[in-house]
């Protein structure tokens, strides 16, 4: 409960955070979240005492619409960067994926969040009658500690495992934030 309360007052006093959850709030898209390395840099940046920026790196946004084609993706998509084209937007319609395309998928959000490789990215936010609602399957505990542990999916996958080892190496976030554990459990 504790770190869902920091988690919220570190949104709600970050001025550029509450702005992108008010424009996708107003996009009206089905099931949606801020989630990911948006979150994950929000809060890592704020405790590691360093400067944060929206602006920085992708803005990670997921929804669930089943009855979207994949051209009205791909429109919505379009219509969010060219009206707010400061951001760079990565939108993703869950319901589209699949566990094949190594993109977050599921049959609603909380499983979509689960998908996600690391414990501490597997967090999202959303506004729900204007109050900040987070989704956390694996809980914030990680996320607050500066830790990635591979979620279940990934542990129990020896292919999965692999892809989750490979994204660490990859993403290299003790360069940038020193506090960082990346545990391959």
């Amino acid at each position: 409960m504790k770190y869902k309360q920091d988690l919220t007052k570190l949104i709600k006093e970050t001025p550029e955070f509450m702005e992108l959850l008010r424009i996708i709030n107003n996009f009206h898209l089905q099931n949606w979240t801020i989630c990911a390395g948006t979150v994950r840099n929000l809060v890592w940046c704020k405790k590691a005492g360093k400067k944060y920026s929206i602006l920085q790196n992708n803005i990670d946004i997921l929804y669930n619409d089943h009855s979207e084609s994949y051209e009205q993706s791909l429109t919505k998509q379009a219509i969010i960067a060219q009206k707010h084209s400061k951001y760079l937007w990565n939108i993703q319609n869950t319901a589209l994926a699949t566990s094949a395309s190594r993109q977050p998928y599921g049959k609603n959000l909380f499983d979509t969040i689960s998908s996600i490789p690391e414990t501490c990215s597997a967090v999202g936010v959303y506004l729900e009658n204007g109050e900040i609602q987070i989704i956390a399957p694996y809980g914030l505990e990680d996320l607050f500690s500066f830790e990635a542990h591979p979620t279940p999916s990934f542990i129990s996958d020896p292919k999965k495992i692999l892809i989750y080892r490979k994204r660490m190496l990859r993403k290299n976030w003790p360069s940038k934030w020193p506090e960082a554990i990346i545990f391959d459990d």
